[in-house]
């Protein structure tokens, strides 16, 4: 709460971007190769559901997934038990804090949460998405120029960023604060939670820079078109990795075991595959459809995920 009010009170006395200059670095990488070192058990989920966002449930060692046509929130254990629990609408996003609760937003509609302990259902009539948690609260947008915050207790505040700024992703950092991605302006930003106060990171101007997520090594990853995963430090620092026609698209970024970085390849399809710090890239598993898509959560050592056209959730081995 102190870090909030002293962003509220910075928030008033300065109104403009802070624009850093920045340092760049472009690797260019050799090449991939296919690996069979990607095992993956494959589980299925309701038909036609689309699963899409998904947490860890580190109780049990397995995962809550959402899913785009099906009005429910779905947990899977380890051995790929499915249990579902009816929600008013499909979900848009997914957030875990630290107490366990589950997280879960409507976009438009409202948002609430499932108790990691009684699985009982509390819902908000708070509108937003791209959720992520730090400082003790839920984040989350509410549009290209706006952000707040909600706690369980349903204490709710909104906050407004510059209009030169147009969010398109939200995380939470390593360092305490909310790291977006605006792919309008070639830009990612550090924001103080609970000011509007942004400090501007330019990318070259063909860049674009979607989802972004805190690393394995203190800085934040991000995926961006053309050239396919980047790095950001605290201070500002970015390196991109090259992909050269190999594209890693808008998807989904996280941190996995052993300093890697798992994304979604597109090399004509979408396939699992992770990254590590150091750059060198491993390919496996293909999602379903020439177009797969996917997202993933790490539970331990393994590595979780949802497969959005195949309809099945499924895990490293």
């Amino acid at each position: 709460m102190d870090l909030l009010s002293r962003g509220r009170k910075r928030m008033l006395m300065i109104k403009k971007i802070l624009v850093s200059v920045v340092l760049l670095t472009f690797f260019a990488l050799p090449g991939y190769a296919k690996a069979s070192s990607i095992s993956v058990v494959w589980f299925p989920v309701v038909s036609g559901s689309i699963p899409h966002a998904i947490v860890p449930d580190t109780s049990t060692g397995g995962v809550w997934f959402g899913m785009d046509l099906l009005s429910a929130i779905g947990h899977m254990d380890a051995q790929g038990n499915v249990q579902y629990y009816r929600v008013d609408r499909p979900v848009a996003s997914l957030g875990r804090d630290k107490s366990g609760n589950i997280w879960f937003s409507f976009f438009e509609h409202g948002m609430g949460f499932i108790d990691s302990h009684s699985k009982a259902i509390t819902t908000y009539k708070v509108n937003g998405y791209n959720l992520t948690y730090t400082l003790g609260a839920m984040w989350f947008l509410t549009g290209a120029h706006g952000y707040g915050s909600i706690t369980s207790k349903g204490e709710v505040r909104y906050y407004k960023l510059p209009q030169d700024f147009n969010v398109n992703y939200m995380a939470a950092g390593p360092d305490g604060n909310l790291w977006i991605t605006d792919i309008k302006h070639s830009t990612i930003g550090k924001v103080l939670p609970g000011s509007g106060l942004v400090t501007a990171y330019a990318l070259p101007a063909n860049e674009q820079a979607w989802t972004i997520t805190s690393g394995p090594d203190g800085a934040l990853w991000f995926v961006t078109n053309p050239q396919g995963i980047g790095r950001i430090t605290t201070t500002g620092k970015i390196t991109l990795f090259q992909h050269y026609t190999y594209a890693t698209g808008d998807g989904d970024i996280k941190s996995g075991p052993n300093n890697t970085l798992w994304f979604v390849f597109e090399d004509g399809g979408g396939s699992i595959a992770y990254m590590t710090t150091s750059g060198k890239i491993t390919v496996g598993n293909s999602f379903t459809g020439r177009w797969g898509e996917g997202n993933y959560a790490r539970v331990g050592n393994v590595m979780w995920f949802t497969d959005e056209e195949g309809d099945r959730v499924g895990h490293t081995v």
